[in-house]
């Protein structure tokens, strides 16, 4: 990936600053993104990034309600048990990602368009904080809504989204 790239068509507030303030302290917690084809119309395939740092691919290229799950721990045996993103779990591939990638204040997820499939795009981007099961440390389970967007770049097209992370479980 050209970084030199990606930065000059994305501006990353925090660089500004020249750091990133560690996220919010969730011990109990895992941070999880879904991205989806909710329509289930054929979308373009991306890369995503997270506060610039890659964290997996989305394969939206055909009819059904696919993408990607990004779950924010090293820890790859962690699952989530008790889904309630809008597409199942069963049409996503499922990243693990490093959860300092996370910053308390502004986040920014970049899609990156590697493959126009030309039937342009519509989809939804939720993200989540999973309890982990006190029964299962390895499972997801109990999630608060941390935040909910859409995304929709013309055919061939990048999208930047930003949320804010400043408390575990916003009311």
């Amino acid at each position: 990936m050209n970084w030199d790239l990606i930065r000059n068509r994305v501006w990353w507030p925090q660089e500004r600053e020249g750091f990133l303030p560690p996220p919010p302290s969730c011990p109990d917690k895992v941070f999880v993104l879904q991205v989806c084809n909710e329509n289930s119309q054929r979308d373009d395939n991306f890369d995503l990034y997270l506060n610039n740092q890659f964290i997996g691919a989305l394969d939206l290229n055909q009819q059904a309600q696919v993408g990607s799950i990004f779950i924010g721990s090293t820890d790859t045996n962690k699952v989530i048990t008790q889904p309630d993103f809008i597409c199942p779990l069963a049409g996503m591939v499922v990243y693990h990602f490093n959860p300092l990638f996370l910053t308390t204040g502004l986040n920014t997820i970049f899609m990156d368009n590697t493959q126009s499939n030309g039937n342009g795009n519509a989809g939804t981007i939720q993200m989540r904080n999973y309890e982990i099961d006190p029964n299962n440390p390895n499972g997801l389970i109990n999630p608060c809504v941390v935040s909910n967007q859409s995304f929709g770049p013309p055919d061939g097209g990048d999208w930047t989204a930003t949320f804010d992370y400043t408390e575990c479980c916003p009311e």
